[in-house]
C-alpha cells in the first residue's frame, strides 16, 4: 500500500528536481484521469511540505530552487501546489458545466492556478482541416 500511494508522487518529485523544470501543467477535464493526476501533485506537496517540517533543510532548497523564490517558506500543502501546478479547464460548446465545476473545485481545494480556456476556435480550425483533408 505504502509503494502506491508514495510511488509515483515520489517520481514525480524526483523528475521535478533532476528536470529543471519550474512545474506542471496539467489540462484539468473534470474527470477521473486528469483528477487522478492533480491528486497525486497534490499528494507529492504534502510529502515535500511534511518533510520541510521536520526540518529538511535539503527538501526546502530543493522547492525554493524549483519555484525561483530563495525565500518561499509555505504554510501549507496547497501554497506548494499553487507555484509548481497550472491547471487548464479547455472547454468548447459541447463541455458541460458539471466538468467546468468539477475542475474549479479540484483545482481550489489542492490550490493549483487555474486557468478556464476555451478552444471553441482551435477545435473548428482542427475539424475545418479534418475536413478538408477527407472530405467528410
Amino acid at each position: 500500500m505504502v509503494e502506491i500511494s508514495y510511488g509515483p508522487p515520489l517520481w514525480l518529485w524526483d523528475y521535478l528536481r533532476r528536470s529543471g523544470a519550474k512545474g506542471f501543467f496539467l489540462p484539468l477535464s473534470g474527470g477521473a484521469d486528469s483528477s487522478s493526476v492533480a491528486a497525486i501533485v497534490a499528494s507529492m506537496s504534502n510529502i515535500v511540505y511534511k518533510s520541510i517540517k521536520q526540518g529538511n533543510g535539503e527538501t526546502l532548497r530543493d522547492l525554493r530552487d524549483i519555484v525561483g523564490d530563495n525565500n518561499f517558506s509555505p504554510n501549507n500543502y496547497q501554497e506548494i501546489v499553487g507555484r509548481i501546478l497550472v491547471t487548464c479547464y479547455l472547454g468548447t460548446k459541447n463541455s458541460s458545466n458539471e466538468t467546468n465545476s468539477r475542475a474549479k473545485k479540484l483545482a481550489e481545494g489542492i490550490g493549483s492556478y487555474h486557468l478556464n480556456i476555451s478552444i471553441d476556435e482551435i477545435y473548428n480550425k482542427i475539424l475545418a482541416i479534418f475536413e478538408k483533408a477527407t472530405g467528410k
